[in-house]
């Protein structure tokens, strides 16, 4: 566990974190296991960490890559050419 405060994005995700040594002083500082954040889908509820799965596996789900996009543009599109024939 470490003693940190925790920044939060627009959503109330955990986004990042700021050890206790270099917080703010006004900061609200809490013991948290850091290896236990997913950053954008965890939250601190009630002193424990929540891991939204939902969001966790839309943040890391795999991107389809420029060539793949341009593949299924290009077959929408031979689909669209072929259906009016």
């Amino acid at each position: 566990m470490v003693k940190v405060e925790l920044n939060y994005n627009s959503d109330g995700y955990i986004d990042g974190w700021t050890d206790e040594a270099y917080a703010a002083p006004s900061a609200t500082i809490v013991d948290v296991d850091t290896s236990m954040i997913v950053l954008g889908a965890t939250k601190l509820v009630d002193g424990t960490l929540k891991i939204d799965e939902a969001k966790k596996a839309e943040l890391y789900a795999p991107k389809p890559t420029t060539e793949q996009q341009l593949i299924a543009s290009l077959s929408l599109r031979l689909a669209q050419l072929e259906a009016k024939a």
